[in-house]
Parts: structure tokens; C-alpha cells; sequence
């Protein structure tokens, strides 16, 4: 039995590259390359190797290359 979607958005899964800056409770920085793994009209889902809390990352550029710079 198929379970009904609880989300207030439908999420579509779609791989685009960002790179990502995050503050440290310190008040240092840190920046990371990584991909989406959905999107919705809502938010976007991606993984980060750094540990982040609410509030602490902030999307830098969508889009990223790596060309860019």
C-alpha cells in the first residue's frame, strides 16, 4: 500500500551544482562544493560533508561550474 504524500510541495528530484558557505558557532567559515538531490517550490535538499545547523548555511551560488572562478 502506497503511502500519501504529507508535504505541503511536491519535490522533483534534480541534480544542480552549488557551493554552499556555512558559519561556525566560532564565527569562522567554511565552503563547500556538493549537488541537489530534489528541489520543491519550497526548498532544495542537499548533502554536506560539514555539520550544519538551521541557520548556519547560506547558498552561495547555484549553478557553480567550478569554471566560475
Amino acid at each position: 500500500m502506497a503511502t500519501k504524500e504529507r508535504r505541503k510541495e511536491i519535490r522533483v528530484g534534480l541534480a544542480i551544482p552549488l557551493r554552499v558557505q556555512g558559519f561556525l558557532a566560532d564565527g569562522g567559515t567554511w565552503e563547500e562544493i556538493t549537488t541537489t538531490v530534489d528541489v520543491s517550490q519550497g526548498g532544495v535538499c542537499f548533502p554536506l560533508i560539514h555539520r550544519a545547523d538551521l541557520g548556519q548555511v547560506r547558498l552561495q551560488r547555484a549553478g557553480f561550474t567550478g569554471e566560475d572562478e
